[in-house]
C-alpha cells in the first residue's frame, strides 16, 4: 500500500514537470487561407479551384482535395513524361501507329476518343500529341507512351505510367494516382482539383505546352495512308464562336468524360490584363432526361466573369509605410528604447471591389522586444493582412534604422541568460527529480529502519518474561 502510494507520487510529479517542459517551447497557430463565396451563382460541379495564374492567390475553391476520376485530364501528364523525356528533335520524327494498339477492340468497348489514325500510319510525333490533347486521343497515350518507354527508359507502358505517378508526387500532388495513359475510368486512378492545379501550373511551363492546348482546329499533312490533309478539333466547345457555350476569354488546357456522366474541364481565361485557371471536376453531362447539362462549361464560366468583373488588384500596404508600422522594444542599447517597424515591400492583392482596403486588418506578429545591434531594413517579424479570421497575405516587417549595442549590457545580459536558459532549468529539474528520488529513498530506507527496530523490541518484550522466570526461580529449601 505505502509502495503503491510512493509510485503514485513520483509519476505524478513527472507528469507535471513533463508539462512544464513542453510550455517552455512555442506551438504557432495556423490561419486560413482567404476565399470567396460567389453571391449570384451557384457552383454544380462536385469540385472547384479557381487561382490567378499571375500571383497564385486563389479566388474560391470547393472540395478542392476531393478524389474524383481525372477521365482524358491524365493526358496532361501524358505530355508531360513526354515531353520531358524525349529531345527536342524527337518531335519532327515519324513513327508509325503501333498496329496492335491501333486495333485493341478495348477503345471501341469503351467507347473511347480517337485520333482518327490508321494503324500503321506514319504520324510524327508532334502531330500525335496534338492529337493527343486537341482531339482527346486516347490511342495516342498509349502509342507515345510505348515509343518514349522503348526509346528512354528501357520499359513498356507500365514502366510509364510508373514515371507519371512519380512525376504527381514529385510535384505535391499527393493525391493522385495514375492507372493508365488515356484516362478510361479504371479502379485506383483519382486526382483532386488541387493536385490538377499542380500538374497544370507545371505543365505551363514546358515551352510551347499551351500551343499544344490553344487550337481550335489543327490540320494534319497527307500522310502514307491519308491522300490530304485532314483535321483535329478541340473538344472544349468554349472557344468556338457558334457553340452555346462560346466564352471569349477562354484558353483551353484540357476536357475530360469520365463512364459515370460526370465531366471535367481545365481552362485559362484572359482579360483587362488578369489570367485565372479554372479546374472544374464532376460537373454533370447530361441531365435524367438526356439533355446535356454541361454543368462544367457553366461553371467555368459563371466563375471566370465574377472574377472579371467583381474583383481588382489593389495595394494593401506601401513599403516603408510608417502608418502601417509597428513599435518594438530595444534591449542592450542606452540610445534607443524601441524602433519602428515597417513593411518590408509594397503588397498587392486581388480583393473585392465592394471591400475598403481600409477593411483589411494588419496583425503584427513581432517579439515585444528585440536585442540590438539592429540594421536598417533587419527583419523583425511578419504582418498578417486579415480579411476577418483568414489571412489574405503576409509581410516582413524590417527596421527603420540602425542601432548600436552597449557592451556593458550585452555581458551582464548573457550572465542572466546562463541563469535562466531552458537548459538550465531542464538541468535544475533534473536536479529537483534527483532530490525527490533521493527523499523517497532516505523515507523508504528510514521505514525499513523502524520496522526493524520494531521486530526486535517486540520479540523481546514476548522472550523478556520467560528469561526472568527461569533465572529468579526460587529454590526448594526442604530438599
Amino acid at each position: 500500500m505505502i509502495l503503491a502510494k510512493k509510485r503514485k507520487i513520483f509519476f505524478t510529479t513527472i507528469l507535471v514537470l513533463f508539462i512544464y517542459i513542453f510550455s517552455l517551447f512555442n506551438i504557432s497557430e495556423v490561419s486560413a487561407e482567404v476565399t470567396y463565396e460567389p453571391e449570384d451563382f451557384k457552383v454544380l460541379s462536385q469540385s472547384a479551384y479557381l487561382v490567378n495564374n499571375d500571383n497564385g492567390q486563389v479566388l474560391y475553391k470547393k472540395n478542392e482535395k476531393e478524389k474524383l476520376p481525372p477521365a482524358s485530364l491524365t493526358k496532361i501528364m501524358t505530355a508531360i513524361i513526354v515531353l520531358e523525356t524525349l529531345p527536342a528533335e524527337d518531335l519532327e520524327k515519324s513513327i508509325p501507329c503501333y498496329n496492335d494498339i491501333m486495333t485493341d477492340s478495348y477503345w471501341y468497348e469503351q467507347g473511347a476518343s480517337m485520333s482518327g489514325f490508321y494503324p500503321d500510319e506514319v504520324i510524327s510525333i508532334k502531330n500525335m500529341i496534338y492529337a493527343l490533347l486537341i482531339q482527346s486521343a486516347c490511342d495516342m497515350g498509349d502509342v507515345l507512351a510505348r515509343y518514349t518507354a522503348t526509346t528512354y527508359m528501357n520499359g513498356d507502358i507500365n514502366t510509364f505510367v510508373d514515371k507519371m505517378n512519380e512525376k504527381a508526387k514529385e510535384l505535391g500532388a499527393n493525391d493522385t494516382h495514375f492507372v493508365n495513359t488515356h484516362g478510361l475510368d479504371a479502379e485506383g486512378q483519382y486526382t483532386t482539383a488541387y493536385d490538377m492545379y499542380l500538374i497544370t501550373k507545371h505543365a505551363l511551363t514546358i515551352p510551347n505546352f499551351l500551343e499544344f492546348t490553344d487550337t481550335d482546329v489543327y490540320y494534319i499533312a497527307p500522310t502514307n495512308i491519308h491522300s490530304e490533309k485532314f483535321p483535329l478539333i478541340n473538344t472544349n466547345e468554349m472557344m468556338f464562336s457558334g457553340s452555346d457555350y462560346y466564352y471569349e476569354p477562354i484558353i483551353p488546357i484540357k476536357t475530360g468524360t469520365t463512364g459515370q456522366n460526370t465531366q471535367n474541364l481545365i481552362t485559362l481565361a484572359e482579360q483587362n490584363g488578369y489570367t485565372y485557371m479554372g479546374i472544374v471536376l464532376g460537373g454533370k453531362y447530361a441531365t435524367e432526361t438526356g439533355e446535356r447539362a454541361y454543368e462544367t462549361y457553366k461553371d467555368t464560366k459563371n466563375l471566370y466573369e465574377w472574377a472579371f468583373n467583381d474583383f481588382s488588384l489593389r495595394t494593401i500596404v506601401k513599403k516603408g509605410d510608417t502608418s502601417s508600422g509597428v513599435e518594438i522594444g530595444v534591449r542592450l542599447s542606452t540610445a534607443y528604447d524601441y524602433v519602428i517597424g515597417v513593411p518590408e515591400k509594397t503588397v498587392e492583392e486581388i480583393i473585392p471591389d465592394t471591400l475598403d482596403v481600409n477593411e483589411v486588418k494588419r496583425v503584427a506578429k513581432v517579439p515585444e522586444k528585440v536585442d540590438a545591434p539592429i540594421k536598417e531594413g533587419q527583419v523583425l517579424g511578419t504582418m498578417d493582412l486579415m480579411i476577418g479570421d483568414e489571412v489574405l497575405t503576409s509581410v516582413n516587417i524590417v527596421s527603420t534604422k540602425d542601432i548600436e549595442r552597449s557592451t556593458i549590457l550585452y555581458i551582464f545580459d548573457q550572465i542572466r541568460k546562463i541563469f535562466s536558459s531552458t537548459i538550465a532549468k531542464v538541468i535544475g529539474i533534473v536536479l529537483l527529480l534527483f532530490i525527490i528520488c533521493y527523499i523517497l529513498y532516505l523515507v523508504d530506507k528510514n521505514n525499513k529502519r523502524k520496522k526493524k527496530m520494531k521486530s526486535r523490541s517486540d520479540s523481546y518484550r514476548r522472550n523478556k518474561p520467560r528469561y526472568k522466570q527461569e533465572y529468579y526461580k526460587p529454590k526448594d529449601f526442604n530438599k
